[in-house]
């Protein structure tokens, strides 16, 4: 399913069933600014803004929501409850060894597997459980309910037990285009089943300040093949 399909049954969902686990869960998955990102890096950032650099994993989106340190929730980007199903995956941390609440977005993937083959096996996870524990992982990219900046949030989740995502760093608008060659040469996030790599704002006050809405982060963008 492409991002505006899925955006699209994402507003029909929205009006017909307000009350769905997606919309109230405090954060939805937000989908990826879908115009020109030299645009983007060109109207929207200030010379010298500190951008991550992540590849876009295929797989399913799934939000993990943590209180008192235990595992209470798992949603999927449709909104389903998928807590049962994921605590077979080895990677995914069952407690925390922190008491705050704590929502985590990641995505579950197959590891060393090519996009046509990861997707298909996240997304029936639920349905085969012991075949695909093993086969699958769970990359962690961000603390939902956190001030910390992008950096800052992916130490956390590495000290918390989560595995984080490959990331490089940039200040230099001039760069991007030179990851975006390294990964379709495929010198970049190599290990990973992936159809972009993901432009992200570090500074969480600059997220803010750039806004966004329920279907798109003004704050980061998708580059595809």
């Amino acid at each position: 399913m492409s991002d505006n399909q899925f955006i699209q049954l994402e507003a029909n969902l929205y009006r017909v069933k307000k009350d769905n686990d997606y919309f109230h869960s405090k954060y939805s998955l937000l989908s990826l600014d879908p115009n020109s990102y030299n645009r983007w890096l060109a109207e929207t950032l200030l010379p010298g803004t500190r951008l991550i650099i992540q590849p876009k994993i295929i797989g399913v989106a799934i939000v993990l929501s943590y209180e008192g340190g235990h595992l209470v929730k798992a949603i999927s980007k449709s909104g389903l409850e998928k807590k049962q199903a994921i605590m077979k995956n080895k990677n995914v941390p069952i407690q925390l060894q922190i008491k705050k609440n704590i929502e985590i977005r990641g995505v579950l993937y197959g590891p060393n597997l090519d996009g046509v083959s990861s997707e298909p096996l996240a997304i029936n996870f639920s349905t085969k459980i012991n075949q695909m524990e093993e086969a699958l992982k769970f990359c962690a990219f961000q603390i939902l309910n956190s001030n910390q900046n992008q950096y800052q949030s992916l130490k956390e989740l590495q000290k918390l037990g989560f595995e984080v995502p490959e990331t490089e760093f940039t200040k230099f608008k001039s760069e991007v285009d030179l990851y975006v060659q390294l990964w379709r040469e495929g010198e970049l996030f190599a290990k990973y089943p992936t159809d972009g790599i993901v432009l992200k704002v570090n500074s969480k006050k600059l997220q803010k300040q750039l806004g966004g809405n329920l279907n798109c982060s003004k704050w980061s963008y998708a580059i595809r093949k």
